[in-house]
């Protein structure tokens, strides 16, 4: 069965049709912020297998991808069934991510495809409207995870922000955030001033390979990735809370999570989707 699904966008994010069936989707997020690269690939030999190597010191990952990046090679190690969803070409899904240049807000996006591992959460039932709906939700939670990195970068300006994707400094926040809530903005339009940041936050390619399951927000599962790298903007050595930001710091690990992001219904509902992140010590157990 054909599931017809909409992306429902809020401030930044716009919703777009896709279509969930068999073995693929096509997903798209768009921004008018700065770009950020929808994945590296990372140079292996052109005959390695996909999967771990004889002393599993790197694993290959589908669709030339390159390597695990290695934060998830400890995942994939600890977790037989994240290493064989890992594996497993048709566990991963293709989207696109649309993206606008910097400077050049006025253009249309250009569509980029991008890889998604969507594992077992979807899998075989992706044949039905409800695992197409699975699917395509954490899908567009990894592409949103993406476009907030360009938002946030946005917000501050290049010249204010570096972007790191891993730090020294201690960060053991575990508290849930908003991020986006509904279909309010949480951020400013103007761009912040003041001493230089920087935002650590996951690279391209880990949100990617990201494994899957779901969040629990009030009495309310929501579709949710772990990445095990923290989420935060520092100054000073210290997590801050930026002006004109929610509060957005998470770790060791960061849950990312959202609601409202995908219908089959021909009427589009009132309000946006919400989308959080939360810390966590851990990634090893995520379901």
């Amino acid at each position: 069965m054909k599931a017809t699904i909409k992306l429902l966008g809020v401030a930044g994010f716009a919703g777009l049709s896709l279509a969930a069936c068999g073995t693929s989707n096509t997903a798209a997020v768009s921004s008018t912020s700065n770009s950020t690269s929808a994945g590296s690939t990372t140079t292996h030999p052109a005959n390695a297998a996909v999967g771990f190597n004889a002393a599993k010191t790197e694993f290959v990952l589908p669709h030339n991808l390159g390597l695990l990046p290695a934060s998830e090679l400890a995942l994939a190690k600890s977790d037989s069934a994240y290493a064989k969803g890992l594996a497993n070409s048709a566990d991963w899904y293709q989207s696109q991510i649309a993206v606008v240049k910097p400077g050049s807000s006025n253009s249309a996006p250009t569509l980029t495809p991008i890889w998604v591992y969507e594992g077992t959460l979807s899998g075989g039932a992706n044949q039905s409207a409800t695992g197409g709906l699975q699917a395509a939700a954490v899908g567009a939670v990894k592409t949103m995870v993406m476009e907030w990195t360009t938002r946030v970068v946005s917000h501050y300006g290049q010249s204010l922000l570096s972007v790191v994707h891993s730090t020294s400094t201690p960060i053991h926040l575990t508290t849930l955030n908003v991020l986006l809530n509904g279909t309010s903005s949480n951020t400013s339009s103007s761009q912040v001033s003041g001493a230089k940041r920087e935002f650590v936050t996951p690279p391209p390619l880990a949100v990617q390979a990201a494994p899957v399951g779901t969040l629990t927000v009030g009495s309310t599962h929501v579709p949710a990735i772990c990445t095990p790298a923290p989420e935060a903007i520092l100054a000073g050595g210290k997590p801050i809370t930026a002006n004109g930001l929610p509060n957005m710091n998470a770790g060791p690990s960061t849950i990312f999570a959202a609601d409202g992001l995908v219908s089959n219904s021909p009427t589009p509902p009132k309000s946006g989707p919400n989308f959080y992140d939360k810390g966590t010590t851990s990634c090893g157990a995520f379901h």
